[in-house]
């Protein structure tokens, strides 16, 4: 019987695929896709292809040595498909989810606790979330006009002011066990 409800299960989940794929497909036109493929600069797509494996791999072996102090168990193996992983499902996923899959990943793959994970990828994203506020103060200092400028240091003294509020709500307010 269980294997009967599985392939039933499979063919159930091959047909909504498909469905799916008619439903955001139908209007496409594909001879313009096809025209703009054929635009395409294969050796720039190579390109793009190797200095993604690069990047996946240089963040994953980053990965596995940010987390050595607390899961030295971790595989190097892991580390890097589980970054792949996250590409996969943030870009399948909203709200950056493929981070919690990374972790979920990890876990059953290495035999690491979840609770060890998700602070160290909580950390990588605020880190993440600075530098890009950072950036984008930067461009706009460069390249904006006066009376942007005054929008800009209103926009960063509330930034300020919010992170110093969440800094010190997180010092005072310890839990009582």
């Amino acid at each position: 019987m269980d294997k009967n409800k599985k392939v039933i299960l499979t063919i159930f989940g091959y047909l909504v695929s498909l469905s799916l794929l008619v439903i955001v497909f139908k209007d496409t036109n594909f001879e313009k896709v096809f025209e703009y493929l054929k635009k395409i600069d294969p050796f720039l797509v190579l390109l793009a292809l190797v200095l993604n494996i690069i990047f996946v791999w240089v963040r994953g072996a980053y990965q596995k040595n940010n987390l050595y102090i607390t899961t030295p168990n971790i595989r190097t193996g892991t580390s890097i498909v589980s970054i792949g992983v996250s590409l996969f499902y943030n870009a399948v996923l909203p709200s950056r989810l493929g981070d919690v899959v990374r972790a979920i990943f990890i876990s059953l793959r290495d035999n690491i606790k979840k609770k060890r994970l998700l602070p160290y990828i909580l950390v990588e994203k605020i880190i993440d979330f600075l530098f890009v506020i950072f950036f984008f103060f930067l461009i706009v200092i460069i390249e904006s006009e006066d009376e942007i400028l005054s929008y800009l240091f209103v926009t960063l003294a509330v930034i300020i002011i919010f992170i110093i509020t969440f800094i010190l709500y997180v010092k005072f307010n310890k839990k009582v066990y």
